[in-house]
């Protein structure tokens, strides 16, 4: 996020930081009709690590047809948020550094593609050197220029 539209993050009760452990979320008190319905899903039931994928690649693919939306990135700062603040704070620095291990490999693809040369077809090859003034490829071009000084 840009430094103007950084918003206020909420302060950390003291409850929340004296028990990092604790691994429940505020959103099943809010909506616990949602949360329900969710968990009959086989899903968000996830006991494996294939299953573990599954969920990542399907909330993913959901959220990301949001992208568009001027409120996206808050709200997927928003969320990253609220998912980590029950992590263990080694946990939170695991995962920031992998934040910024992507954000730097997204900017060197764009660098890379912002220096790639969209035509490099055009590239001529680099003139060979004539063995004599007045060789037989001097010859050849001015022939083909139309020039015969010859006959």
């Amino acid at each position: 996020m840009s430094a103007g539209k950084e918003r206020e993050r909420p302060k950390l009760t003291p409850e929340v930081k004296e028990s990092p452990t604790d691994r429940s979320n505020s959103s099943d008190e809010q909506f616990p009709e949602a949360v329900a319905e969710l968990q009959q899903l086989h899903i968000f039931n996830p006991n494996t690590k294939v299953d573990f994928e599954e969920l990542r690649v399907a909330i993913a693919e959901n959220l990301g047809r949001f992208r568009k939306h001027e409120e996206y990135l808050t709200f997927l700062a928003d969320l990253i948020w609220s998912l980590c603040i029950p992590l263990k704070p080694g946990d939170v620095e695991d995962f920031a550094r992998g934040l910024a291990l992507l954000a730097c490999k997204r900017r060197q693809l764009i660098d890379d593609a912002m220096n790639e040369r969209p035509e490099e077809a055009v590239k001529r090859p680099a003139p060979e050197p004539a063995e004599e003034k007045g060789g037989e490829r001097q010859r050849a071009k001015l022939f083909i220029a139309g020039y015969r000084p010859f006959g």
